[in-house]
């Protein structure tokens, strides 16, 4: 008797995404706790004057920045759980656009010319220069596979260029069917907007983000103040970034627009 295949019931993409949010969760959980067992044992120290690296017994030669006395450990150890967050929120960021770009590979396998038409042109209506491929890269390419691969490259560049999730998002659904509740989506990009901030503002809000999503946190915020940093800020993200990505992977399915991944 054959064995049943299984139904996976989503796309390659989405499988390769619930890998590396595993191992991200795994890295950001393993750090905080290390963080909080850490300063738990500092606390217990009693001089409080002695450097940071001698009261965990760890090499003063390697980790010769943890020459900090004990006394200053709350602050520092605050500081890099923030740092762990930022990072969890810029990483998330990273793999929700690495996610729509394999999903619009396996959109171009289904459906080139729905990809391609998602090419984004200059304002003179003249494709941008990385929109085409001379003779000579074609034949670097060697083969219709590697052109296609770089095809799909060149144009989830040119929508990237654009510098706005919500239009990267608009941009990669547009003429695709797929159907996401709006709460569903501003829930999403109220976390995968912090990234921009983080990198380019100092982790602060900008008038733009205050207004767009300050009062859906408690309490609100307003411009010019620090984005959250909390372990919460992460397990939040986690959670509605991938509500968006499972409802857009189920819609594509749904709809035609990619394959079920296969056994």
């Amino acid at each position: 008797m054959a064995k049943k295949q299984p139904d996976f019931k989503e796309t390659t993409s989405l499988q390769q995404f619930r890998g590396a949010i595993d191992f991200l969760q795994t890295h950001i959980q393993l750090l905080d706790a290390s963080l909080i067992q850490t300063s738990k044992v500092l606390k217990k120290t009693m001089d409080k004057e002695l450097h940071i690296n001698k009261a965990l017994l760890i090499s003063e030669d390697d980790y010769n920045r943890l020459n900090h006395p004990v006394k200053q450990q709350s602050a520092l150890i605050k500081h890099s759980q923030k740092k762990n967050i930022e990072f969890s929120i810029i990483r998330l960021f990273n793999l929700f656009t690495a996610y729509l770009q394999g999903i619009t590979k396996e959109m171009y396998a289904k459906n080139p010319m729905l990809v391609v038409g998602k090419a984004v042109i200059n304002k003179n209506g003249e494709d941008k220069e990385n929109l085409t491929i001379t003779y000579a890269e074609i034949v670097r390419l060697g083969n219709y596979e590697n052109i296609q691969e770089k095809i799909v490259n060149n144009i989830f560049r040119s929508i990237e260029d654009l510098r706005s999730t919500n239009k990267l998002l608009e941009k990669i659904l547009k003429d695709t069917k797929v159907n996401i509740p709006t709460t569903v989506t501003d829930e999403a990009l109220m976390y995968l907007e912090m990234r921009h901030l983080f990198i380019h503002n100092h982790g602060k809000v900008d008038t733009k983000y205050a207004n767009t999503f300050g009062k859906k946190f408690t309490p609100h915020l307003r411009d010019r103040d620090a984005l959250p940093t909390k372990f919460e800020t992460f397990s939040n993200a986690l959670v509605v970034i991938t509500e968006l990505i499972i409802q857009i992977d189920a819609e594509m399915i749904k709809n035609g627009m990619v394959q079920k991944k296969s056994f």
